[in-house]
């Protein structure tokens, strides 16, 4: 309160040397008179002069903190009432046993929230002003949905489905990090956060074998892990977590051939990917921090060729749409190998690089990103219609020496002495190969009725090397599709990828035109064995059913 400053008026008064604090604030006319102005008389409110200008003391901090102690205490007893924590305490110490100790319990869950955006929007508006305000971006809490917490109430279950999933989708899709969650789940310290329950829901999700008679891939499961998904974005809760958790929709998805949302879903990790800035580390303004270990700054580059492997293979089909991301620069990293990373184990030996030749030995999914890479440089070529007619044939015949070169150095990355497993790791980036060499072909063979949109007229010199590289690259992928056959039923279909199926389906709609052209009964059996194939896949991902539904309607109008 005022003291020796206060000073009387003409009736007798005291009065204050400032506005009251209600005044001040209601910007209000203050008569500023002692103990109480007349404005807090009429309001019947405390009136305080308590000078705002003045410098706190170490009592006031204590009392504050003391306040912020007893009201985070009493949100800690209000939340411990809705939701069980999630237990830690059964953690092994050790990575390799993290997962039989896997315990996440939560049992009951609060109502849905309406999502409340907190993100700064400075961060989109003027990035360079958030950079050099040193902003960050705050991390909001959200309430679990019951529904999600329900999943994860049999812990055995919860258990069974993360080691069904380093153990099936990991050996071909290798994103995240054994060490780096196994980390996370034994550090007792930390508390769960809901990007991490949506990615272990999302695991569960894309290991998740749909019943022979399921009506339908749009099970509870999937519409709850995609509400899920929303809720956490629409918070503003961005991270490597939520990004992973998108890309494993996306691949239920394509596996499972839900359309248009598998195009729509990879699109979107594009975008995400490029918000949190992991696909230009050196130049974009990011939404997650610096990377804090060896092991978390490949894991991100891991996920970012993810994006852009499932960006390619969703525009294999749909021609005509541009890909949502750019082709890798020259300089920028392959993964590293794959079983040193899940150790953890930093790689002493020199990097790989896009520009890295073929034929130097990789690791299986730096053999799946190269495919990829590839099968981009294809899809650009096919979309494109403005070349230049002669260099439009020099750059299709170079794209047809480097996708053959690459393919056959594929075989030999398995050991002469492995089994079936260790095929199992090439036969994505095998499969992708063998797609981008037949969509190119698929363009040249036919000139009158494939290159119309790109106008060519008269002669094709790519025709001759098309409907050759048709006739041997359908025996290719038929040797290809019975090895598949041998694989999965010795192994079963758990840990197949979905991403061999189109190079099946391309072949099988080539026997199935020369079939209908030539009446060849050895056409007629291979078809059958490609459907074969595909109906052993169809257990696991359903888009192979769809794919033997489309060729039979096709065989039944006679297109």
């Amino acid at each position: 309160m005022p003291q020796a400053n206060d000073r009387p008026n003409s009736t007798g008064a005291t009065r204050a040397p400032q506005a009251c604090t209600s005044c001040r604030k209601q910007k209000r006319k203050c008569d500023k008179v002692l103990p109480t102005c007349g404005l807090c008389v009429r309001m019947s409110r405390p009136c305080d002069y308590t000078d705002a200008s003045s410098i706190p003391t170490a009592d006031d901090f204590l009392n504050l903190r003391q306040k912020v102690e007893d009201l985070e205490d009493r949100l800690g007893r209000s939340r411990s009432q809705s939701t069980r924590s999630i237990s830690r305490s059964g953690f092994a110490s050790s990575p390799e046993s993290f997962h039989q100790n896997l315990n996440i319990l939560p049992t009951l869950g609060s109502s849905i929230q309406q999502p409340t955006n907190f993100f700064p929007t400075v961060f989109f508006l003027d990035s360079t002003a958030f950079e050099f305000a040193g902003l960050s971006i705050p991390r909001p809490q959200l309430s679990v949905p019951p529904d999600v917490l329900g999943i994860f109430e049999d812990g055995a279950a919860v258990q069974a489905a993360v080691e069904n999933y380093f153990a099936t989708v990991h050996t071909w899709l290798p994103i995240v990090s054994k060490k780096r969650l196994s980390q996370y789940l034994t550090n007792t310290n930390a508390e769960p956060n809901e990007d991490l329950l949506l990615l272990y829901l999302c695991m569960k999700l894309v290991t998740d074998i749909l019943p022979e008679n399921a009506p339908t891939a749009q099970t509870q499961l999937y519409l709850t892990s995609k509400q899920f998904y929303f809720m956490v974005e629409s918070r503003g809760i961005f991270s490597l977590q939520l990004m992973q958790a998108a890309i494993l929709l996306a691949t239920y998805e394509i596996g499972h051939a839900i359309y248009p949302a598998a195009y729509l879903t990879v699109g979107h990790c594009a975008r995400l990917g490029h918000a949190l800035g992991i696909h230009n580390k050196k130049n974009a303004t990011a939404m997650i921090g610096r990377v804090s270990s060896w092991t978390e700054m490949e894991e991100r580059r891991r996920v970012w060729w993810a994006v852009i492997l499932l960006d390619r293979y969703v525009n294999l089909g749909n021609h005509g749409h541009p890909l949502a991301t750019d082709d890798p620069s020259r300089d920028d990293y392959l993964p590293v190998e794959d079983a040193l990373w899940d150790q953890g184990e930093m790689q002493a030996n020199n990097p790989l690089y896009v520009s890295t030749s073929t034929a130097n030995p990789a690791a299986p999914f730096a053999r799946t990103c190269q495919a990829g890479n590839l099968m981009g440089r294809v899809i650009r070529h096919i979309n494109d219609r403005t070349l230049d007619l002669t260099f439009r044939f020099e750059e299709a015949a170079q794209l047809d020496r480097t996708v053959r070169a690459f393919s056959a150095i594929l075989p030999q990355d398995i050991p002469t002495d492995s089994a079936f497993p260790d095929a199992n790791l090439i036969c994505t980036p095998m499969a992708l190969a063998y797609s981008s060499l037949l969509s190119l072909y698929d363009l040249y063979s036919c000139t009158n009725h494939n290159m119309e949109h790109v106008g060519v007229a008269g002669d094709n010199p790519m025709q001759e090397i098309s409907i050759s590289g048709l006739k041997t690259y359908s025996q290719e992928v038929l040797r290809f599709a019975g090895m598949l056959s041998s694989l999965y039923q010795a192994n079963g279909t758990d840990a197949a990828s979905p991403l061999v199926c189109d190079c099946l389906y391309q072949v099988a709609a080539t026997l199935s035109w020369l079939m209908r052209e030539t009446d060849g009964v050895e056409y007629a059996q291979a078809l059958e064995g490609v459907k074969s194939t595909l109906r052993v896949i169809a257990v696991r991902w359903r888009v192979a059913a769809e794919y033997i539904t489309i060729l039979e309607e096709v065989e039944g109008v006679g297109v």
